[in-house]
């Protein structure tokens, strides 16, 4: 499957889902990590053109700045994220929290890959892709279980 289908099929699965699920006040709010490129802005693209909204994070936010042309505020808020960073994943959360009031659906997506063989990696790189690939996703999925706690409307 090309990107270009990955797309299409994205786009025409959130509008399957989103038909039949069932009618939400203010929609479905999802918070995807990951979205400079890949599966994570193809995903964040298909929620927005499926008319939902999402909180987009990545390292550099100024990849996603072409979104904001297009999509109000009400729809998108944009975070600088990396997901071994314990303070930007409270910002994230927070801002979140501020700006829609509430948090539906977390795609946790962040990562990247470490090509070569196993024992020819550098220790300090492998250390780090188990930080961004097994660490990241847990702290967001803490941070989750944090907000929940705290009353957020979580579905």
């Amino acid at each position: 499957m090309t990107f270009a289908n990955t797309r299409v099929w994205l786009s025409r699965f959130f509008l399957t889902v989103f038909r039949t699920a069932p009618p939400h006040a203010h929609g479905c709010l999802f918070v995807v990590t990951g979205t400079s490129s890949g599966l994570g802005k193809c995903f964040v693209e298909a929620v927005l053109a499926s008319g939902e909204r999402v909180v987009a994070t990545l390292r550099k936010p100024e990849v996603l700045a072409y979104l904001k042309d297009k999509y109000s505020a009400e729809q998108l808020l944009i975070q600088q994220l990396d997901v071994v960073n314990d303070e930007q994943i409270e910002a994230a959360f927070a801002a979140t929290k501020e700006h829609f009031g509430r948090l539906d659906v977390v795609v946790n997506n962040a990562g990247y890959g470490l090509f070569g063989e196993a024992e020819g990696l550098p220790l300090d790189e492998a250390r780090e892709q188990v930080e961004v690939l097994f660490w990241g996703p847990a702290k967001i999925s803490l941070r989750v279980r944090l907000v929940h706690a705290a009353g957020v409307n979580i579905d």
